[in-house]
């Protein structure tokens, strides 16, 4: 069941995905909030709708503290390549650049380098997303583009602060920010209109399928329960479930 969330979804499908395949430019966007409010989930399921849409996707980098970023991305990447494909072409550029991210998967940023302040993951990020290219066009024409990539950073509230007064005004031009509030009643109550109506299959006990419908009683109940959150243990044992188009009851 997927509730809410609908800005964050419709700004991929509608604004971001679409400029990006046009070869325009779009900022990165970062989703911050508590923890709990779902930030992973929620760029989890715009990674497995671009995924179903053909486009390639680096796995979820988590970046624990005191861990190198830089290595933990080109891990990533590399990963990204063999998926794709890459790693298996004979092209010169392409295997000196996949050689580049391998010596920097293998043993991360030196630590001359941190210490300089040489550039961190959202600094090199950022440079990918601005970084145009040169294609011919149909007739030969060369059009400038941007390189298609979308990139998702989350966190807590303060991320953003500290990056933007880390980095400066570059990290703002470059990175979109949404700050995520608790789901709404309203959206709780549109994720789970499908149990009441037409109700879930299920397996029954002669191995065949029926219906299984949730009560409005049930709906309110959970959505109390939930406080704007995901459904808590407490509140599966309280939602009333009808059974078989309400010949079984149970609580």
């Amino acid at each position: 069941m997927w509730a809410g969330r609908t800005d964050q979804l419709t700004d991929w499908r509608d604004r971001l995905h679409p400029r990006l395949a046009s070869g325009l430019f779009e900022r990165g966007r970062t989703i911050l909030g508590e923890p709990g409010l779902g930030k992973s989930a929620l760029v989890r399921r715009i990674a497995s709708e671009a995924e179903r849409k053909g486009d390639w996707v680096t796995p979820q980098v988590r970046v624990p503290s005191g861990v190198d970023p830089l290595e933990l991305v080109a891990d990533a990447l590399l990963k990204l390549a063999h998926v794709a494909g890459l790693a298996a072409r004979r092209e010169k550029r392409l295997e000196d650049l996949l050689g580049r991210v391998e010596s920097v998967a293998a043993s991360g940023v030196s630590p001359g380098l941190r210490e300089g302040g040489g550039p961190d993951a959202h600094v090199m990020l950022g440079d990918a997303i601005t970084r145009p290219t040169t294609v011919d066009a149909p007739g030969g024409v060369p059009v400038q583009r941007s390189l298609p990539i979308a990139v998702y950073l989350t966190g807590l509230p303060e991320f953003e602060d500290r990056a933007g007064a880390h980095r400066g005004a570059t990290f703002a031009r470059r990175f979109a920010a949404t700050v995520l509030t608790a789901i709404n009643d309203d959206d709780l109550a549109l994720a789970l209109q499908e149990f009441v109506t037409p109700g879930r299959p299920t397996a029954d006990d002669q191995g065949g399928l029926e219906a299984v419908s949730m009560t409005q009683d049930a709906v309110a109940t959970l959505i109390d329960l939930c406080c704007g959150g995901t459904v808590p243990v407490p509140a599966r044992r309280a939602a009333g479930l009808v059974r078989g188009h309400g010949q079984h009851h149970h609580r």
